[in-house]
Parts: structure tokens; C-alpha cells; sequence
């Protein structure tokens, strides 16, 4: 899909309904709170299982640089996305970040996910000029990666115990997409994953650099300091 101004539409393959996508209303709150609460988003997130209607309403409204889609299928509202982006940052504003995408428990399997995603995408390479993206994914979260690979992410490293789930740690991905180029990490066709030592040497080397450089410690911290 490209082209994408105010409301668009994606057919979904092998079902008869269409789904349009168009930026968050404020009456949309309760399907948004819905969403955030369902267990299949609260195990693939940060959030806890509860959301104050208050939360979710202060979330869903305007923010300056942060796109704020629904996914809607006869009638509902049976997604909702976020991409992050940095128009106020001159050093950072041609990269964005996939910062949330869920899909409706009523919805799944009906490829929600996947028409946010091509929105998000469609908004990213022909509207706002943004080169890169990024996102983080649980390592276990097969179906996402996947789907992520499928539009040209490609994971560029892994971080340990990175979110505690059901009161076990675990790991987590970080993944990025450059407009126009291909993946820098070879993907087996075989095995269907990507060149772990490969990557792994990459990642090791660009944190070496970044951490002989002044600035590494304000980039971990937010220029707090310890």
C-alpha cells in the first residue's frame, strides 16, 4: 500500500471483509483499552494486565512526532498502532521506531497485524522520509519475527533477560529495516534464519566502538549519568 493519506483500505487475503486503516479517535478508547488488556498483548509487551480507562485515553491523544493508527473491520476497531518518530531531533529525525502494534482477541488470525504494519511502513518510506526503523520483540515471539523479517527487518542483537513474563525472564531482539537496502545479516533459505555469528560479530564490534566514545554513557542513560 502506498499513497496512504487520511483513510485507506487493504484488502485481507482469503476473507471477504476489507480492512481500513485511519489515525486513533478519541471514541475509540474502549476498543484501544481492550486491546492493551488482552493476554496475548500483555505477554508481548511491557504493560501490566490492568489499564485504567484514564491511561489509555491519555495515550490514544495527540502527541507532536508519534503517528497513532487503527486497524478497523466491519465497523470495529480491531487494531491499533504506533510509530515513534524524531522531527525535533536533527541528528535522528530520518529514523523512527515501531513502538506498538496489537490486534483485537476478537480479530487474530485475520491479518491485522500485518496490514498496521504495511500502514506504519507505507507512512515511514513515502510520507515522512524516515531511512530507518527499529523495533524490540520478545525472542520467543516466533510469529512476530517472522513477520518482521518478512518487511525487511532483520535482528541486530539480542538483549539477556530483558523483560520478566509470566515471573521468568526473557530475552529480547532488537530489530532494524533500512529503506532500500537489503539486510546486512545473509538469511538461510533452508533454515530460515539469519547468520547468528555473523551478527553477533557486528554487534560486539559496534559496541566496542561506541563504548570508547564520550558520549556512550548520556546514549545508555539519558544523560543522567550513573
Amino acid at each position: 500500500m502506498s499513497g496512504m493519506a487520511g483513510t485507506s483500505s487493504i484488502e485481507g487475503k482469503g476473507t471477504e471483509l476489507t480492512t481500513e486503516i485511519r489515525h486513533v479517535r478519541d471514541d475509540d478508547a474502549d476498543a484501544v483499552h481492550q486491546i492493551l488488556e488482552a493476554p496475548h498483548v500483555v505477554r508481548g509487551t511491557m504493560r501490566l494486565p490492568f489499564q485504567s480507562p484514564d491511561s489509555v485515553r491519555e495515550r490514544i491523544r495527540h502527541v507532536e512526532g508519534v503517528i497513532k493508527l487503527v486497524a478497523v473491520r466491519d465497523g470495529r476497531v480491531a487494531g491499533y498502532g504506533e510509530l515513534v518518530t524524531y522531527p525535533q531531533v536533527p541528528r535522528h529525525r530520518h529514523a523512527g521506531e515501531v513502538n506498538f502494534i496489537g490486534t483485537h482477541p476478537d480479530f487474530r488470525g485475520h491479518k491485522v497485524g500485518r496490514a498496521l504494519m504495511q500502514a506504519l511502513i507505507d507512512m515511514a518510506d513515502n510520507w515522512l522520509q524516515l531511512s530507518r526503523l527499529g523495533l524490540i520483540v520478545w525472542t520467543d515471539n516466533k510469529p512476530a519475527i517472522a513477520l518482521y523479517q518478512e518487511f525487511g527487518f532483520a535482528v541486530e542483537g539480542t538483549m539477556p533477560q530483558y523483560v520478566i513474563i509470566a515471573g521468568s525472564y526473557c530475552d529480547a531482539h532488537m530489530m532494524g529495516r533500512i529503506r532500500g537496502e537489503a539486510s546486512p545479516f545473509p538469511f538461510h533459505a533452508r533454515t530460515g534464519r539469519r547468520d547468528g555469528r555473523r551478527r553477533q560479530h557486528i554487534c560486539d564490534a559496534v559496541l566496542a566502538f561506541c563504548r570508547r566514545q564520550p558520549t556512550f554513557q548520556d546514549m545508555c542513560t539519558g544523560g543522567k549519568g550513573p
